[in-house]
């Protein structure tokens, strides 16, 4: 079963809630964070949701969502409600930081006087989705793992043909497909096709064909 990480942000306050739901519409899921609830019964429900991962893996979503809450300091930031670390076990709060305390630290956070309303945690952290095809993640541009590229992928599609597995495993080795024509940058810098060009620029190919290659910037061999 799926497993969807999620940012939800309230639209009139701008607090955000980091979460973790399996149901099939992350949307509709309120959340189960105590502060958030709370938050939420309030200001009413004008909530905005963004799926920032999604994996049928356990252990790989429970180390994604803790490298999430770190980064974006859930815990101790004043902007989120969460009281503990996601790590994909739930919002038990019993072995976290006094409620109380933490009530106290938002109170004088709300609507504009909290330093993230109006704005959001995917784009201050300039993140883009990337994919492998077997998962998304959205990761911070330019940090993707070796073997993903620029896109989101259906993980609903029927399995992989042999010949598409072998062309996955020449990508993770850094190889290109037998056909692919290598592109050299204005600074010389030579890549292996097409796409790894657009990809090192955060482009699809079309883009970089009609932006740069067409203008005469960058030449294909």
């Amino acid at each position: 079963m799926t497993i969807y990480l999620y940012i939800k942000t309230h639209n009139k306050t701008g607090l955000k809630y980091l979460g973790k739901t399996e149901k099939k519409n992350p949307d509709s899921y309120k959340g189960s964070g105590v502060l958030w609830k709370k938050h939420i019964k309030k200001h009413g429900n004008d909530v905005s949701t963004e799926i920032i991962f999604q994996s049928d893996d356990k252990e790989k979503f429970k180390k994604v969502a803790i490298e999430y809450s770190k980064k974006f300091n859930i815990v101790e930031s004043k902007n989120w409600a969460n009281l503990k670390i996601e790590d994909g076990d739930g919002g038990d709060t019993s072995k976290t930081i006094n409620y109380i305390k933490a009530m106290e630290n938002r109170k004088s956070l709300k609507g504009e006087k909290n330093p993230m309303y109006g704005k959001s945690a995917i784009k201050e952290n300039n993140l883009k989705w990337y994919t492998n095809d077997d998962e998304n993640i959205y990761i911070t541009e330019g940090t993707q793992p070796i073997g993903y590229y620029r896109g989101r992928s259906n993980l609903k599609r029927k399995p992989h043909s042999k010949e598409h597995k072998n062309k996955i495993s020449k990508s993770l080795k850094g190889h290109a497909a037998p056909n692919a024509r290598k592109v050299i940058s204005p600074d010389g810098q030579i890549f292996l096709s097409i796409k790894k060009a657009a990809d090192h620029l955060g482009m699809t190919t079309s883009q970089f064909r009609c932006r740069l290659v067409n203008k005469g910037d960058w030449k294909i061999m």
